[in-house]
């Protein structure tokens, strides 16, 4: 009879991790926010898919921004964790391609150029930022102390607590990730000095100095997992190295061309997405599923097929702990608690 329960189970849950003795997705609700038809279908690229959901106590704030030319604002919404009902709705200036930053204290940073800071039933605070001669708001440390902005010219590190500067101003560089006191990036200036390398993977510190931590052919775009690790992914497999470029483990993955999809704030579970597409330029997802991870051993814990296929990438988000995911689009979002 258990083996009998067991097989059946294996032929419903949404990964096959329960067959193999690992961790299980388990889906909790799936919901479409108001107005989705008016939204974007999903994020207008890749590195945008971990900046328009998050995980907030006994929220789940999402933000869509809506298509180009409707002129309308964007939407902040506030969804009750236990069932995926809208609480609060707020209207955002859509200018600039509004984005949602997470704080360390459960809170969201709403804007690109300007910000403004939200609890998480979508009450502003006192902390916002306007002013100008700044530029974009790029990214922010996975632990959700520092955002990262850039500046005429450079970069500077940003409290999220008070949106004012922290240290110096960083010279001329372009981050694609953060860590709270240091920048990621994978600019292939390097290459005069390893001509027979194509990627590189390269750390600025807090002093302005460079640290190349990888050369050679499988660096995708790289990520930061931690104050301390720092994964990319490329040629089939995952990679985690430390903050000195000590490889700390690599794994194969499931798909070849799988790319990073978000980290939960503790550090201890991040995901992987990995989609099939189909048609070129343009191409678009056939399927889409994320897999979970275990940060500290690079484990699979859990796979997630997305319910509806987005036009380019799914939203997604971890609670600070890792235990619970959220993926998809406006019109199919979805969170998952992960035995």
């Amino acid at each position: 009879m258990t083996t009998v329960i067991k097989l059946l189970a294996c032929s419903l849950v949404l990964s096959s991790s329960l067959c193999s003795g690992q961790h299980t997705a388990r889906k909790l609700w799936t919901v479409s926010l108001q107005n989705a038809s008016d939204s974007a279908g999903s994020t207008q690229s890749t590195f945008e898919g971990t900046r328009h959901v998050a995980i907030l106590g006994d929220r789940v704030v999402a933000l869509t921004v809506p298509r180009f030319g409707t002129g309308l604002p964007a939407q902040l919404y506030s969804l009750a964790i236990e069932s995926g009902k809208t609480v609060t709705t707020v209207d955002i200036p859509s200018k600039g391609n509004p984005l949602l930053f997470t704080t360390a204290n459960d809170r969201v940073i709403v804007g690109h150029y300007d910000l403004q800071q939200f609890t998480n039933d979508l009450k502003k605070t006192a902390v916002a930022f306007s002013e100008p001669g700044h530029g974009r708001t790029v990214t922010i440390s996975p632990d959700g102390t520092t955002l990262v902005r850039e500046i005429a010219p450079g970069n500077e590190f940003i409290d999220t607590e008070t949106l004012l500067n922290i240290g110096e101003r960083l010279p001329i560089f372009v981050p694609v990730s953060a860590g709270a006191n240091f920048l990621i990036t994978d600019n292939v200036h390097w290459i005069s000095d390893y001509p027979k390398d194509r990627s590189f993977v390269t750390l600025l510190d807090a002093e302005g100095r460079q640290h190349l931590l990888y050369h050679g052919d499988c660096a995708g775009r790289p990520s930061v997992l931690n104050n301390d690790r720092i994964l990319f992914t490329g040629c089939g497999n995952v990679t985690v190295l430390d903050t000195s470029g000590k490889r700390i483990f690599e794994k194969q993955m499931s798909c070849k061309t799988g790319e990073f999809a978000g980290v939960s704030r503790s550090g201890s579970r991040f995901a992987i997405a990995c989609e099939r597409t189909r048609g070129f330029d343009p191409s678009y997802v056939s399927s889409e599923t994320f897999d979970i991870y275990d940060a500290l051993t690079g484990a699979v814990m859990a796979t997630i097929k997305s319910e509806a296929v987005p036009e380019q990438r799914s939203w997604t988000a971890f609670s600070s702990d890792g235990k619970q995911f959220v993926c998809g689009t406006p019109s199919s979002l979805s969170l998952y608690e992960i035995q």
